[in-house]
C-alpha cells in the first residue's frame, strides 16, 4: 500500500448511496442514505454461491410483519448487498443469564414461532431457516420480535447441493441437521426454538411453570418424531399459558 493510501475494511460496501456508519457483523454494515439519512442494513451475498444465490431469492419473496423487508440493492463484482430495514434492538442473546420473567419469556416465544409458522407455511415447499438461534432473533424498543439471516435457510427437502450450505451454530443445531442433513425438515427449526428458550431460561428452567417447561423439552427431543407436530401446535399451546 502506498503512503498516503486508506485501508479499506475487507467486505465494506463503497456505495454512492449509502454511507457507512458502522459494522454490525462479518458482511453485514449499518449504513444511511445520504440524501433522506435514513438507516439501513446492508449484507452482502456472494450470487455465485448456492447460499447467496438463495438468500437473494427468498428474501424478495417473503412477506412478514416479523422479517426485515428487503428494500434495495447495490451490485459489485460477484456479489449483491441487500439494503433491508435497520432493526434497533437487541438480540436475544444479550438477555442471556438475565432473570426474565416467565411472562416475557412466553411473549417473545410466541412471536418467533408465529414467524416460524409464516415460513413452514410457504408454498410449495416449506422454508426451514436452520440457524435459530438467540443471535438471530432481535427485539426493538416496542418488544416487538424480527427474525433474521436467511443465509442458511433451504426449500423442502435438501439436495445434495443444499445439504453442503452452512450448517447452523452448534448447541442449536438439531441431531439431524449435524448428522443426517439432507433430512432436515420445519422440526429442525422446532429444535432450535427449543434451544433457544431453553438457553434464555437458564438454571430457571425448573422454575418456569409446567406448561410451559413442557414446550422446550419436547421441542428439543432428539427424534424429530417425538418433538411437536408442528409450530402451529406449539403457538396454540404458548397462547393458552
Amino acid at each position: 500500500m502506498l503512503a498516503g493510501e486508506k485501508t479499506i475494511p475487507q467486505n465494506k460496501p463503497q456505495s454512492n448511496k449509502y454511507e457507512v456508519i458502522d459494522q454490525l457483523g462479518t458482511g453485514v454494515w449499518k449504513v444511511v442514505d445520504r440524501k433522506t439519512k435514513t438507516p439501513w442494513t446492508m449484507k452482502r451475498v456472494d450470487r455465485m454461491t448456492a447460499s447467496g444465490s438463495a438468500e437473494v431469492d427468498l428474501l424478495t419473496r417473503l412477506d412478514h410483519h416479523g422479517i426485515p423487508p428487503v428494500m434495495d440493492w447495490e451490485v459489485d463484482e460477484g456479489g449483491i448487498w441487500m439494503v433491508y430495514r435497520h432493526i434497533k434492538g437487541r438480540g436475544l442473546h444479550t438477555w442471556i443469564g438475565h432473570d426474565l420473567p416467565e411472562g416475557q419469556l412466553i411473549n417473545w416465544a410466541i412471536q418467533v414461532a408465529e414467524i416460524l409458522v409464516y415460513l413452514h407455511d410457504q408454498e410449495p415447499f416449506p422454508l426451514i431457516h436452520r440457524d435459530i438461534k438467540p443471535a438471530n432473533i432481535l427485539v426493538d424498543d416496542q418488544d416487538h420480535v424480527w427474525l433474521i439471516d436467511f443465509g442458511a435457510a433451504v426449500e423442502g427437502s435438501l439436495s445434495a447441493l443444499h445439504a453442503a450450505l452452512p450448517l447452523a451454530t452448534p448447541y442449536y443445531a438439531a441431531p439431524e441437521q449435524v448428522f443426517c442433513p439432507d433430512q432436515v425438515s420445519p422440526r429442525t427449526d422446532m429444535y432450535g426454538f427449543g434451544m433457544t428458550l431453553h438457553r434464555l431460561a437458564g438454571d430457571r428452567l425448573v422454575r418456569l411453570s409446567l406448561p410451559l417447561q413442557q414446550v422446550i423439552r419436547r421441542a428439543i427431543a432428539i427424534q424429530p418424531k417425538n418433538r411437536f407436530a408442528d409450530m402451529r401446535e406449539i403457538t396454540n399451546i404458548l397462547k393458552s399459558l
